[in-house]
């Protein structure tokens, strides 16, 4: 097993060092106060992949962890506290949902040495760009090459080994899309996703198709356009991390089942429910003031 480092953390080989109060602490310290910092209670900042912005995991437990069982496991957010106002906007929201994992209990809330007494979370980020490309790979089931050892007397990160990442890619029996141990809360993302989409340059639209639908009296054919303009936004809104994304897919790095094409998940999770007539009037009002402009 090999310990690594970031630009938070202390050489290979060491824990964790507990930076400055002013380094950790904020004005929202995470569900730790001040006067706690002052009476020795760690405040490390969580360490978060570089290229997709998901903190890393707790290093998962290899044995298989109890479903309803609050005394044995126990959800962690891997963006938190729950309490910061930047989780408090949609895609704060979002980003707040978008990774939960399954751990065992002592490890992550249980004692002096758990998780959630070192860390006050991760650094969120407040660009919406990168809100949702971290919220994309979180449903694409990006797991990170490293992991937080809270096993041995305070946390490390280390290299997750191959029983560590077939851990977390357990398949969860009801999603052939998931995983059983991380997952994501659906509405929040759904309510992100169509946002940023439809916060996208629709000019970039063919312009034949947007006329279309405005024109059309047929219901079917418009619910049918509907479909064609959210695809089409789906499209506009990955583009910035289409080459990254495709690279990971290419290396092995997403769930097996993830479609090469981000702006496939993004269509599906946009579209899934609610139907597209109940998304038709705000398409039909970001079409008019495109097409007005």
């Amino acid at each position: 097993m090999r310990i690594v480092t970031s630009e938070q953390l202390t050489p290979p080989g060491t824990q964790l060092a507990s930076p400055a109060p002013s380094e950790a602490l904020g004005d929202h310290a995470g569900g730790f106060s001040l006067s706690e910092q002052a009476q020795g209670k760690k405040a490390f900042v969580t360490p978060t992949d570089k290229v997709t912005g998901l903190p890393y995991p707790i290093m998962p437990d290899q044995k298989w962890l109890p479903l309803h069982r609050p005394n044995v496991a126990d959800d962690h957010h891997h963006f938190h506290p729950g309490s910061h106002p930047l989780l408090k906007s949609v895609g704060g929201a979002a980003l707040r949902n978008c990774r939960l994992q399954r751990v065992a209990l002592k490890p992550h809330n249980y004692g002096p040495d758990s998780y959630h007494a070192y860390f006050v979370g991760p650094n969120i980020p407040t660009d919406p760009v990168d809100q949702f490309k971290t919220c994309v790979y979180a449903c694409a089931g990006f797991i990170p090459q490293y992991g937080i050892d809270m096993s041995d007397n305070g946390p490390q990160v280390i290299e997750l080994l191959p029983g560590h990442i077939k851990a977390l890619r357990r398949s969860n029996p009801n999603d052939s899309f998931g995983y059983r141990d991380l997952w994501y809360n659906y509405e929040p993302l759904r309510k992100f996703f169509t946002n940023f989409a439809l916060q996208q340059d629709f000019n970039l639209i063919e312009r034949r198709m947007l006329s279309k639908f405005l024109m059309t009296t047929d219901e079917q054919h418009k619910e049918h356009l509907t479909r064609k303009l959210i695809s089409a936004a789906a499209r506009l809104a990955v583009d910035p991390m289409i080459g990254e994304y495709r690279e990971l897919h290419k290396t092995g790095q997403l769930h097996p089942r993830m479609d090469a094409d981000p702006s496939v998940l993004v269509y599906f999770k946009i579209r899934n429910k609610p139907v597209p007539r109940n998304l038709l009037p705000r398409v039909e009002r970001k079409v008019r003031a495109t097409l007005a402009a």
